[in-house]
């Protein structure tokens, strides 16, 4: 009995865990194409209204309310400010829509995903 209790709770801890990684930060995908092109990154994070940047010197160090809205923080080091990082959070009703756009601009512009 016990060997499937621990059965159990290894495949409900590991639901949680997949679905912390996919849901809760956001697309893989995004977030690697992002990597490779951290400054048309940054730009895209600046003009969505979905995202929240927070630069290391900057006065407002603090989320929005209500702070459950948003996910993250995800961390960007951008090579047009000499790659310092850049903390992000996305609007949970916004960050998918706004990830699939990114995802199609940047297929257009560079062909790749």
């Amino acid at each position: 009995m016990s060997e499937l209790l621990e059965l159990l709770l290894g495949l409900l801890f590991a639901g949680i865990g997949i679905w912390y990684l996919l849901y809760r930060r956001g697309k893989p995908d995004f977030w690697r194409l992002a990597a490779r092109y951290p400054d048309d990154a940054y730009d895209w994070f600046l003009s969505d209204p979905c995202w929240v940047v927070l630069q290391p010197d900057s006065p407002f160090t603090a989320l929005p309310e209500p702070r459950g809205d948003y996910t993250g923080p995800f961390w960007l080091w951008v090579p047009k400010f000499g790659n310092r990082r850049v903390t992000v959070y996305g609007h949970h009703a916004l960050i998918e829509r706004s990830q699939g756009r990114f995802l199609e601009t940047m297929q257009r512009r560079y062909g790749t995903r």
